[in-house]
């Protein structure tokens, strides 16, 4: 029998300090969509540069955080769920990304149905954390790669017995040179900034990148030679250079800078450089001569010397024997 207690004047009693701390709880919950409501006021209200670089530095905000609280006002899905969403930002944010995976995998009307049954059935309630939302985002990255997987490997059965490694005359397109089952043991890209932006975006996956651009089913066979890619970015976009070698199957080997010996240091953020990707692996040659101090130019010359033909370049042109071409890939 538990005694009864005498409690001090002035001192809450366990259920008032429940009611005042859910009350609390609630206005923190407004305030959010407040917030939320105020940033799209001001997305809406002023230009692109100065909402993205101007605000940001006067909230003392980082442009990609203020880009993901109008994302979070932005969604549908919070906007129908209101109270049965985290108030927490890293949670509402992961529910964005949730909410346009959703979309790409079953369409918009599906993806909208199967996530609002995940809050009917409370799988996804208030009291979830980023964890629980980012387990059904890994669901759907498992079955992704494994479909990826799947064709590959049918790809790669079908061409056993044949070279795999004739392209058709004049081609414009990745589509149509995937459709004739080309091959390439050395690839080129020079992405323009549009997409370097779109990739490196935190809610684009690997497999996100591999579908937008599938330049992994244009990769030869490793066994016996190395497939080389190389990537010529703004230093400043090296991660998302590197997120594009993996999604397409490569592992990343290093990052060259034009006219400059190793190791690479670059102190700005515009110099071009070359990053390095390889399926396979093979000793770098001591004797590469790179004559240019032109990121293309070096990126053909290294690709030359460290694997073989054909090869592709794409996003670009260059007058060279043996080089096919892509200016507009997608």
């Amino acid at each position: 029998m538990v005694e009864s207690q005498i409690i001090p004047a002035g001192t809450k009693t366990l259920d008032e300090h429940v009611s005042v701390i859910i009350e609390c709880k609630e206005r923190v919950k407004l305030a959010i969509f407040d917030y939320v409501d105020a940033i799209q006021s001001a997305h809406k209200d002023l230009e692109h540069n100065v909402f993205q670089s101007d605000l940001s530095k006067r909230l003392n905000m980082s442009p990609s955080t203020l880009s993901r609280w109008l994302k979070i006002g932005q969604s549908t899905l919070i906007a129908s769920n209101k109270d049965s969403v985290p108030p927490v930002f890293s949670s509402l944010y992961e529910l964005t990304i949730l909410e346009s995976t959703y979309h790409k995998e079953y369409g918009d009307v599906d993806g909208t149905k199967k996530l609002q049954t995940l809050f009917n059935r409370n799988s996804i309630t208030e009291r979830s954390e980023h964890s629980d939302i980012k387990h059904f985002l890994q669901d759907i990255k498992s079955r992704r790669l494994m479909t990826k997987k799947g064709k590959k490997q049918t790809r790669i059965i079908s061409l056993r017995g044949g070279s795999g490694y004739d392209t058709p005359s004049n081609p414009t397109t990745l589509s149509e040179l995937i459709d004739t089952n080309s091959l390439f043991r050395t690839i080129v890209i020079i992405p323009p900034s549009e997409l370097l932006s779109k990739w490196g975006d935190d809610g684009m996956f690997y497999d996100d990148v591999y579908n937008d651009f599938p330049i992994s089913d244009l990769r030869g066979m490793s066994l016996d030679t190395p497939i080389n890619c190389f990537v010529i970015v703004k230093s400043s976009r090296i991660d998302v250079a590197i997120k594009l070698l993996i999604s397409s199957g490569f592992s990343y080997r290093n990052v060259y800078l034009p006219n400059q010996p190793l190791p690479f240091h670059s102190k700005n953020n515009d110099d071009e450089v070359i990053v390095f990707g390889q399926r396979g692996r093979s000793k770098t040659p001591s004797n590469i001569k790179i004559s240019s101090t032109s990121p293309l130019i070096s990126s053909i010359e290294l690709g030359e010397q460290l694997g073989s033909g054909p090869n592709i370049l794409l996003f670009e042109s260059v007058e060279r024997e043996g080089w096919t071409c892509l200016t507009d890939p997608i």
